[in-house]
């Protein structure tokens, strides 16, 4: 008597598996299901995103390549939605969710200026979010003077993401 295999899918798509012999075992194994990305993060992030792109939330919601990227990888939404803010303020023409999507996958991050923009922009955008109080010339660099008391070197803040300045300010660690 040989024993064959078979594979059939339920109606909870689940599948399962048995042999035909005498003993007849049944293995049920359960899809396995990713991290998913926090509800409310993921509604706070998908309202933003409705927002820049004019794409109904619905639909943003139901986009299973999005919904993929941020279950995989969850740790870079923030930096990506950066980019994507900045993509559609700097680029010619409006960039689609399609660049949000790539952005979570790559890691890519926004540039801390345009290129070539140098220490007024940098100063003018500290200004503009309440993290600097005035900066002065120190040993060729200049020191950078915080809201919250803290102090830092331009050369060594100028790489750092907006948000990686703001929690130095708060007096965090810079990775």
């Amino acid at each position: 008597m040989s024993a064959s295999t078979q594979t059939q899918t339920n109606p909870v798509n689940q599948r399962v598996k048995h042999q035909d012999d005498s003993n007849r075992r049944l293995r049920i194994t359960a899809p396995s299901n990713p991290p998913v990305f926090e509800s409310s993060v993921r509604t706070g992030l998908l309202t933003r995103l409705s927002v820049l792109t004019t794409e109904p939330i619905d639909s943003l919601r139901l986009n299973t390549a999005l919904a993929s990227a941020l279950d995989r990888y969850p740790d870079r939404a923030t930096d990506a939605l950066e980019y994507f803010q900045q993509a559609i303020a700097t680029w010619k023409n409006r960039p689609g969710i399609g660049l949000f999507i790539h952005a979570v996958k790559t890691g890519q991050k926004p540039s801390l200026t345009k290129p070539g923009c140098g220490w007024k922009e940098w100063a003018d955008e500290a200004i503009k979010r309440r993290l600097m109080q005035y900066s002065e010339s120190c040993n060729g660099d200049i020191m950078v003077h915080f809201v919250g008391g803290t102090q830092g070197l331009w050369s060594q803040l100028r790489g750092l993401l907006w948000s990686e300045v703001e929690r130095f300010t708060n007096g965090g660690e810079v990775k």
